[in-house]
Protein backbone atom coordinates (compact mmCIF):
# COMPACT_ATOMS: atom_id res chain seq x y z
CA UNK A 1 0.00 0.00 0.00
CA UNK A 2 0.90 3.62 -0.63
CA UNK A 3 0.71 6.51 1.75
CA UNK A 4 1.80 9.96 2.59
CA UNK A 5 4.13 10.91 4.76
CA UNK A 6 5.76 14.67 4.57
CA UNK A 7 4.88 15.53 0.91
CA UNK A 8 6.02 12.09 0.37
CA UNK A 9 4.77 8.40 -1.11
CA UNK A 10 6.06 5.91 0.69
CA UNK A 11 5.15 2.20 0.20
CA UNK A 12 4.53 0.23 3.22
CA UNK A 13 5.04 -3.45 3.35
CA UNK A 14 4.00 -6.56 5.44
CA UNK A 15 7.49 -8.43 5.42
CA UNK A 16 9.23 -10.41 8.10
CA UNK A 17 12.44 -8.42 9.22
CA UNK A 18 15.83 -10.40 9.46
CA UNK A 19 15.90 -11.73 12.71
CA UNK A 20 12.61 -10.66 14.02
CA UNK A 21 14.00 -8.63 16.63
CA UNK A 22 13.22 -5.77 15.04
CA UNK A 23 8.91 -5.00 14.43
CA UNK A 24 9.54 -2.16 11.88
CA UNK A 25 11.68 -0.12 9.90
CA UNK A 26 11.69 3.18 7.49
CA UNK A 27 14.03 3.15 4.62
CA UNK A 28 14.45 6.92 3.65
CA UNK A 29 16.15 6.24 0.23
CA UNK A 30 14.02 3.84 -1.33
CA UNK A 31 10.33 4.92 0.91
CA UNK A 32 9.34 1.86 2.45
CA UNK A 33 8.59 1.67 5.34
CA UNK A 34 8.60 -2.47 6.55
CA UNK A 35 5.99 -3.71 9.55
CA UNK A 36 6.87 -7.00 10.48
CA UNK A 37 4.07 -9.91 10.91
CA UNK A 38 5.89 -11.09 13.87
CA UNK A 39 4.72 -7.73 16.02
CA UNK A 40 1.48 -9.60 16.25
CA UNK A 41 -1.69 -10.19 14.05
CA UNK A 42 -4.63 -7.51 15.63
CA UNK A 43 -2.65 -6.77 18.72
CA UNK A 44 -2.04 -3.63 20.07
CA UNK A 45 2.04 -4.07 19.33
CA UNK A 46 1.49 -4.40 15.78
CA UNK A 47 -0.22 -0.90 15.70
CA UNK A 48 2.19 0.76 17.98
CA UNK A 49 4.70 -0.03 15.49
CA UNK A 50 3.01 0.89 12.84
CA UNK A 51 2.43 4.67 14.25
CA UNK A 52 5.83 4.54 15.74
CA UNK A 53 7.16 4.03 11.83
CA UNK A 54 4.90 6.26 10.00
CA UNK A 55 6.01 8.93 12.77
CA UNK A 56 9.57 8.46 11.72
CA UNK A 57 8.57 9.27 7.77
CA UNK A 58 6.22 12.05 9.01
CA UNK A 59 9.25 13.47 11.44
CA UNK A 60 12.68 12.63 10.15
CA UNK A 61 14.34 14.72 12.46
CA UNK A 62 12.31 13.89 15.38
CA UNK A 63 14.20 12.13 18.40
CA UNK A 64 13.53 8.45 18.90
CA UNK A 65 12.35 9.29 22.30
CA UNK A 66 10.09 11.94 21.11
CA UNK A 67 8.82 8.82 18.70
CA UNK A 68 8.90 6.40 21.02
CA UNK A 69 6.57 8.76 23.55
CA UNK A 70 4.05 10.23 20.76
CA UNK A 71 3.61 6.65 19.25
CA UNK A 72 2.91 5.04 22.03
CA UNK A 73 0.33 7.44 23.17
CA UNK A 74 -1.25 7.76 19.59
CA UNK A 75 -1.16 4.19 19.35
CA UNK A 76 -3.09 3.78 22.68
CA UNK A 77 -5.51 6.46 22.19
CA UNK A 78 -6.21 4.65 19.15
CA UNK A 79 -6.77 1.26 20.55
CA UNK A 80 -9.21 2.35 22.97
CA UNK A 81 -10.96 3.78 20.19
CA UNK A 82 -11.11 0.34 18.84
CA UNK A 83 -8.68 1.27 16.01
CA UNK A 84 -6.44 -2.23 15.30
CA UNK A 85 -5.03 -3.51 12.05
CA UNK A 86 -6.88 -6.73 11.06
CA UNK A 87 -5.66 -7.47 7.70
CA UNK A 88 -2.70 -7.13 5.65
CA UNK A 89 -0.85 -9.41 3.18
CA UNK A 90 2.75 -10.21 4.28
CA UNK A 91 5.69 -10.06 0.84
CA UNK A 92 7.65 -13.22 0.43
CA UNK A 93 11.67 -12.82 0.29
CA UNK A 94 11.77 -13.82 -3.60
Amino acid sequence: MRLKFANKYWNVVFKRIAGDVVFGEVDEKTKTITLSPMAGSESFTLLNVAVHEFLHAEFPDMSEDKIDDAGYNLARALWRMGAQIVTYEVESDG
